[in-house]
């Protein structure tokens, strides 16, 4: 889609966020555009996962009310944390990752944020896709520049999981795990995943007067927030959301240790889980760059649902190994025990070993 019809498309989503029903003309005199652009827009939005009717002698309205970032209200909620975050929220990009990448070689300052509400190729480990419809995922992207070298950075994905895990408990989120290497879980169902990419260490210019020094990441991070039976039919395997969990925690009350994951309260707006996730993420970078990742593995070993479970280890979609997991060593290695001892692994996707 050209820009200025896309730019068109997310102004038109904007105007009719909060599900109130909108005449045709009035829409139109907003966006500046005629009436035959305006019903283009509003049949394009079926490429978003977004659905708009018309409501016969009043205008249109969307078929529920749509969560999108606020700007002003991130802004406000990141200037009282004590970290230097560069925001910039984006309508569409192929993958936040992707430009935080490229952005990053040209000197992009420590703590730059890319947030984006349609990703038309987001990226997770190995090349599998992040898929997610408009409002109903939260995608995003930092920036963390490390003191720390490469070969000093083993487990700051899963230092990051913890993180999160961290966030989503402060709204209200319980019985959220981990799975190695970097996926958010409840239960056997995908929550969300993180992307960890090294990008070459910058220095800072002398007009700052300071080093950054050591390497840098763009650390990608995709929650569900709704929409997970869509995506479970798409993917073919178990995917879970917040939305799913605040149901769970109306209908079950207080959430008993061990149980399925619920949130007590409703599901947190978007520009507020993103706000609470990056200020937990970047309290756990700076530690992380303090002591690395050994002060995180007791907290990642409790939240390790396949802690001692039997698991198979896949790399490139074939089984390299199969045994006990252990759990992860200081470095963030996989440590598994088999028929040949404990062995580590830096890389692959577990599943659970089925009888």
């Amino acid at each position: 889609m050209r820009q200025s019809a896309a730019r068109s498309r997310f102004s038109l989503l904007r105007l009719l966020a909060g599900g109130e029903v909108r005449s045709g003309a009035a829409l139109a005199a907003l966006l500046g555009i005629s009436r035959t652009r305006l019903r283009a827009c509003l049949r394009s939005m079926a490429g978003l996962g977004v659905s708009a009717r018309g409501v016969p002698g009043h205008g249109y309205r969307l078929e529920r009310p749509l969560d999108l970032i606020d700007r002003t209200a991130l802004g406000a909620s990141l200037t009282r944390m004590p970290w230097p975050f560069r925001v910039e929220v984006v309508d569409e990009c192929e993958s936040t990752s992707s430009l935080l990448l490229a952005r990053s070689l040209e000197d992009a300052p420590h703590c730059s944020v890319l947030a984006c509400e349609h990703q038309t190729g987001g990226r997770g480990r190995q090349g599998n896709t992040w898929l997610s419809n408009v409002g109903d995922s939260l995608a995003f992207s930092l920036l963390w520049r490390f003191r720390r070298r490469v070969n000093e950075l083993g487990g700051v994905g899963l230092a990051v999981a913890v993180a999160c895990a961290r966030a989503l408990e402060s709204l209200g989120l319980r019985g959220v795990g981990v799975k190695w290497p970097n996926d958010l879980m409840i239960g056997e169902a995908k929550l969300g995943g993180i992307l960890v990419e090294t990008v070459a260490g910058r220095r800072n210019g002398a007009r700052a007067g300071k080093t950054l020094g050591g390497e840098g990441v763009v650390i990608g991070v995709g929650i569900n927030v709704r929409g997970a039976s869509r995506l479970s039919r798409r993917l073919g395997r178990p995917v879970a959301d917040l939305a799913g969990a605040a149901t769970r925690g109306k209908a079950c009350g207080a959430v008993a240790q061990g149980a399925r994951a619920a949130i007590t309260g409703a599901v947190p707006d978007r520009t507020r889980l993103l706000a609470c996730l990056l200020g937990e993420i970047a309290a756990a970078m700076k530690a992380f760059d303090r002591s690395g990742f050994a002060p995180f593995r007791p907290e990642w070993h409790a939240r390790h649902d396949w802690q001692g479970r039997q698991v198979v280890l896949n790399v490139s979609g074939q089984p390299v190994a199969a045994g006990r997991a252990l759990g992860v060593a200081d470095d963030g290695a996989l440590l598994i025990r088999s028929r040949a001892g404990i062995e580590r692994y830096c890389a692959g996707e577990i599943s659970l070993k089925r009888a």
